[in-house]
């Protein structure tokens, strides 16, 4: 009998490379030859990074980005808006979508209003929408875009509208400097749909609520503030900064939980009776840190939450 040979038969080139699922792709090399070793020109192991499509136009893009570059460039980025000052019920039946710049589809039923004030069907939060900035209206000629005699306008494709103008899908439609994809038709089918919860907790729910209040002796020099029953005294500019933060928290009660009661550093500086000549935004957050301190010192939670572009508001909602 013949000897049975176990050695492979040789190949006539080169391995192929290992062919990679289309929804892959490489984006780098990485050898394992030794820093004294040549490189070898072979690919002992590749660094690979998943792939997704651009909820808008249905490019490549990479999973961490929201748009891809493209789209991203077309609508900007303003930099006082964060995703919190955007807010938009769920409207399952919707036919057409607003798409954020960080590619979170609101979508919107055949007549919303958009605006700044909270009762807008898509609220956007930034001081560039007025409070009753425009309407989207679908009709049987199709959709469309009415201004409601905003202060900075509202724009499809950079031109400016002056009582309403069409929106075709993929248009970019620009509340004052905010701006969005308005997506309908088969460009719809690419969004992500937000679950509906029976307990609206698709709605960020903000700080919880406390048991609180400011008491001020009658003799001045300070006051006393009390948490779930906890008693805190606290400085006479300290009592002023709780005060002001307690009045602009009941002010918007319903405002979104997720910006509500935020007082800018520019206002709290300017309205606070400090005991320097010329207070800045320094002495504001030394204010706040001692603050802090005091409520930490007495077993207390921290008093006072801070945002970047938002400034400084309560770390809780006082129950009234």
């Amino acid at each position: 009998r013949g000897q049975h040979s176990t050695a492979r038969p040789a190949r006539d080139g080169p391995s192929a490379p290992e062919e990679l699922p289309q929804h892959v792709a490489v984006v780098g090399e990485c050898h394992n030859n030794g820093p004294n070793e040549p490189r070898s020109g072979t690919v002992s192991m590749a660094t690979r990074r998943t792939v997704t499509e651009c909820v808008v136009c249905g490019n490549a893009k990479d999973t961490t980005a929201g748009l891809c570059p493209s789209c991203t460039n077309r609508l900007g980025v303003a930099a006082d808006l964060c995703p919190e000052q955007v807010v938009c019920g769920p409207e399952p039946d919707a036919a057409a979508a607003l798409v954020d710049v960080w590619g979170r589809a609101h979508f919107v039923a055949h007549a919303t209003t958009v605006g700044r004030d909270h009762e807008a069907d898509v609220a956007v939060v930034q001081g560039s929408v007025s409070r009753e900035h425009a309407r989207l209206l679908c009709t049987s000629a199709g959709w469309s875009v009415e201004e409601l005699g905003s202060t900075n306008g509202t724009y499809v494709n950079d031109i400016r509208v002056q009582r309403s103008a069409p929106l075709e899908s993929l248009s970019v439609v620009r509340f004052g400097s905010i701006g969005f994809f308005f997506v309908t038709g088969a460009a719809l089918d690419r969004l992500p749909r937000l679950e509906l919860q029976s307990d609206d907790t698709w709605r960020d729910s903000g700080p919880e609520e406390r048991a609180f209040a400011l008491l001020e002796p009658s003799g001045g020099g300070g006051g006393l503030a009390q948490i779930a029953g906890k008693t805190v005294q606290v400085t006479p500019v300290q009592f002023e900064l709780l005060a002001l933060l307690d009045r602009q928290m009941d002010k918007e009660r319903s405002v979104p939980a997720a910006v509500r009661g935020f007082v800018s550093s520019h206002e709290i500086v300017a309205t606070l009776s400090w005991d320097t000549p010329h207070p800045g935004d320094s002495h504001l957050k030394q204010l706040v840190r001692r603050v802090r301190r005091a409520f930490d010192r007495s077993g207390l939670p921290n008093p006072i939450e801070s945002r970047q572009r938002f400034g400084y508001r309560l770390g809780f909602v006082p129950k009234r």
